[in-house]
């Protein structure tokens, strides 16, 4: 899925419906886990970072 979005919310908002609930729990345990790290949008999708290097991330993907 290819997004503009400027915030994690944002994008969330974007995801098809059938993803969300998936993607949210990817979410809340980067979110738990990685102490210390910074939620972000980073090459479109939301990215967790640390000294400003993007360490983690995810997206909505369809699969064939």
């Amino acid at each position: 899925m290819k997004s503009d979005a400027k915030t994690v919310d944002q994008y969330l908002e974007e995801v098809p419906e059938k993803r969300v609930e998936a993607l949210k729990k990817i979410r809340n345990l980067c979110n738990e886990i990685l102490v210390g790290y910074e939620e972000s949008m980073a090459y479109k999708m939301p990215s967790y970072k640390k000294s400003n290097v993007v360490e983690v991330a995810f997206a909505s993907q369809k699969q064939n």
